[in-house]
């Protein structure tokens, strides 16, 4: 195997991880805003209302870092084509 075809199967690798990993991130915004509103909704009167700001951050990052893989698995990907 020549070298420029191992660095497209190791760059086609990369990608799927890339788009493997951005999926997982996806799935876990709707578990995090589940468990938010849960906890929300279990606050007792005497406690006060739970302040859900560090998951909004969490559920901000999250979103954040799919952003970020899809944008990496584009640039790969467009580098890889021109192999």
């Amino acid at each position: 195997m020549s070298e420029l075809s191992e660095l497209r199967e190791v760059l086609g690798d990369l990608i799927s991880r890339l788009e493997r990993v951005g999926a997982q991130a996806a799935t876990a915004i709707p578990l995090l805003e589940r468990a938010k509103a849960i906890l929300v909704a279990g606050a007792t009167p005497g406690d006060g209302p739970w302040p859900p700001s560090e998951l909004d951050v969490a559920i901000g990052e999250i979103r954040r870092i799919g952003e970020l893989l899809a944008m990496a698995g584009g640039i790969v990907s467009d580098y890889a084509g021109r192999l």
